[in-house]
């Protein structure tokens, strides 16, 4: 009686841990910029919203701005479905895309309406349709159609800025300046939006104005920025690069090297590559266009610590070398462009 009593105590107490790892605890991966890697909290999310989530950890709870997250994995799943979802994330991790998002697919056949569980799924096939949209038939139509969706049906979640970014960079790498613009207002309008993801929409939708020949109104947002900003805010310093940029009383030989100052009066990588960047542009206005691909270059290879500014070098890239000729180098840029969507 005790040796079965004693196995019953044992089954309890296994049966209790496999349910307990199922149920398991909300993760929340995030870039650590002070350690410059990806780290990881495990915990409860009490809070999911635009500008990002809280996570209780050992009943502390930790914020986590959206623009430093990479990925979350909620824990409401229904059980039969974990261990589905955990191969789905296992090919992701291996960089198998392609397979990833068919699983993707399949598992959110499954997922109840109603769950955060669903609402990343979602969110991530509609991320690997845009990484995957050049190897499939239609496949910018496809992924452009289910970000807009997503962005639509998902307002308040961290998700939110991440998919309505690459809806924008693809509205805009198919110079669809108006529908890119749309998109960018929207995220704008966005409350609770971080004031880092609000400052890189600005510009964004500033650099789309200039692309667009709308150059006045991208001046008069320069300026209205500016003077809403204090004056040791980073953003002035980028704001002013721009401000060269749009201005069309200065003519390009004196926007090239007021622009080549600003380059080599700074030490931020950010400015330097912001600054190539337009740069590469102005030469690209001159017609020197193999001058415009090495200013491109130097943010590709050398300042491509912010992401924004090194995938808007790539798309230059890309689009620079189907204008010269050169085909096998304008795919490699695509394809070097979708792996960062």
């Amino acid at each position: 009686m005790k040796l079965r009593r004693l196995l019953g105590v044992f089954a309890i107490f296994w049966l209790t841990a496999a349910i307990s790892q199922l149920q398991g605890q909300d993760k929340v991966e995030y870039f650590d910029k002070k350690a410059n890697k990806v780290a990881t909290y495990s915990g409860d999310i009490k809070e999911d919203t635009v500008s990002g989530v809280k996570i209780s950890v050992a009943k502390k709870e930790i914020p986590v701005d959206a623009s430093d997250i990479t990925r979350v994995s909620y824990q409401d799943l229904p059980a039969v479905l974990k261990l589905e979802y955990g191969a789905t994330l296992t090919a992701e991790d291996k960089k198998e895309y392609a397979k990833a998002l068919s699983a993707y697919k399949d598992v959110l056949t499954k997922v109840p309406a109603g769950l955060k569980s669903r609402r990343q799924i979602e969110y991530r096939v509609a991320m690997l349709s845009a990484q995957l949209a050049d190897t499939v038939e239609n496949g910018n139509t496809i992924a452009t159609d289910l970000l807009a969706k997503y962005i639509k049906d998902n307002p308040t979640g961290w998700q939110f800025s991440s998919a309505g970014k690459t809806l924008a960079r693809m509205q805009l790498a198919a110079d669809k300046f108006d529908d890119a613009l749309v998109t960018l207002e929207a995220m704008e309008k966005a409350p609770n939006m971080p004031k880092e993801i609000k400052q890189e929409v600005e510009l964004m939708t500033i650099d789309l104005l200039i692309r667009s020949d709308k150059v006045d109104q991208a001046a008069a947002r320069i300026t209205n920025a500016m003077a809403s900003l204090q004056a040791n805010d980073p953003q002035r310093q980028r704001l002013s690069i721009y401000q060269i940029g749009a201005d069309k009383a200065m003519k390009g030989p004196e926007k090239i090297v007021k622009l080549e100052g600003l380059i080599n009066g700074t030490n931020d990588e950010v400015l330097r590559a912001l600054g190539y960047n337009t740069l590469g542009d102005t030469y690209q206005a001159e017609k020197r266009q193999r001058d415009a691909m090495w200013a491109y270059l130097w943010v590709d290879v050398v300042y491509n610590k912010e992401k924004s500014e090194h995938m808007k070098a790539m798309d230059r890239l890309a689009k620079l070398f189907d204008a010269m000729n050169d085909p096998d180098r304008a795919k490699q840029y695509k394809d070097k462009l979708a792996r960062m969507k």
